[in-house]
């Protein structure tokens, strides 16, 4: 019997047929990763499986519950080892995608995958809340996977989306408490919970959250600077 590839087996799980360009996109991807991860640690996951549940299907499920429009600015905040921003971007190539970190290690990892990928991605070296300092307004929809807790993210996300864009926070199963954490912070920056979507990862790997606020109004000043966020939060 034929063995299947990896990509067969991301296939497997998928609503969607995968083009031939995209196969050997994610293949890539894996391949590059667990390269790099010999001397740089990226991810835990390696396990072929594992990987293709908890990091490609746990990146782009949401893209079933999103309209997204030919070259939306989008932006992945904490990126680490690209996700959910990558597995994004090969699904719908036509976004235009920006991933900010502040790891050169990681920095470095992006800009060799990207390349052997072969997608059109701006890599960001830089703290996200200074980053958003100078790119007020920019981006139709953000995404971040597992980077702080949501009361920051709000303080630092909100500002650099456009009036009337998305924050997408990926989470695990249980945001009850973080999001009632968050409620000052939405205020202030005038950011309104619309969704809740959960979702089961195939194969009992577990359950998954993501959180969508929306900016309704833009205000002035933020983000503060790091220490300032982490001394008093909104």
């Amino acid at each position: 019997m034929q063995m299947l590839t990896f990509s067969d087996r991301l296939e497997g799980f998928l609503n969607t047929k995968l083009s031939n360009e995209q196969k050997q996109q994610f293949e890539i991807y894996f391949e590059t990763l667990l390269a790099y991860n010999k001397h740089t640690n990226l991810t835990t996951i390696t396990d072929p499986e594992d990987f293709i549940i908890k990091h490609l299907l746990d990146s782009i499920w949401i893209l079933e519950r999103l309209s997204i429009k030919n070259e939306i600015e989008v932006a992945d905040i904490g990126t680490g080892a690209g996700f959910p921003g990558i597995p994004l971007k090969i699904i719908d190539p036509s976004m235009k995608l920006t991933l900010i970190d502040s790891n050169g290690k990681k920095i470095k990892f992006l800009n060799e995958v990207i390349h052997k990928i072969g997608i059109n991605v701006e890599v960001v070296y830089e703290r996200a809340e200074v980053f958003a300092k100078s790119h007020q307004e920019k981006f139709d929809v953000i995404v971040s996977r597992a980077v702080a807790e949501l009361s920051e993210l709000i303080e630092i996300v909100v500002p650099m989306l456009k009036v009337g864009g998305s924050f997408y926070a990926y989470k695990g199963s249980d945001v009850t408490e973080e999001i009632l954490r968050a409620n000052h912070a939405m205020k202030v920056l005038h950011a309104k919970k619309t969704n809740i979507y959960e979702h089961m990862l195939p194969n009992n790997k577990g359950k998954r959250t993501i959180i969508q606020l929306v900016k309704n109004k833009h205000i002035e000043g933020y983000p503060r600077t790091y220490q300032q966020i982490k001394k008093k939060g909104l």
